[in-house]
């Protein structure tokens, strides 16, 4: 799985990852987009916040890369709907945080 062609699976899939660690620079990006309406005052901040999930798309394959992977399948093999792939993403969670804390 290439983060230069992460699917929407695989951003889906990593979407709480994504939103508890890019928090920051999101909230930034879309203050920017909120007071400019020349797209182009925001390009940094925007190639930021694809840098943040980029590089937790990187973490999650190198820290958790089965359960990743597991979880994306799930997510492919059901429609996209979460509920039917709880115990692969608390595998995720628990693989993906206890490298975190490391």
């Amino acid at each position: 799985m290439s983060t230069e062609s992460a699917s929407g699976s695989v951003l889906l899939g990593a979407n709480s990852f994504i939103a508890q660690r890019c928090s920051g620079i999101n909230a930034q990006f879309m203050k920017c987009k909120a007071q400019n309406s020349d797209p182009a005052k925001c390009a940094d901040l925007a190639k930021d916040v694809t840098d943040c999930a980029a590089g937790v798309i990187d973490f999650l394959q190198k820290t958790a890369g089965p359960q990743f992977e597991n979880y994306v399948t799930c997510l492919n093999n059901n429609n996209q709907e979460f509920k039917a792939c709880r115990a692969e993403f608390s595998a995720l969670n628990e693989a993906a945080n206890g490298k975190a804390s490391q």
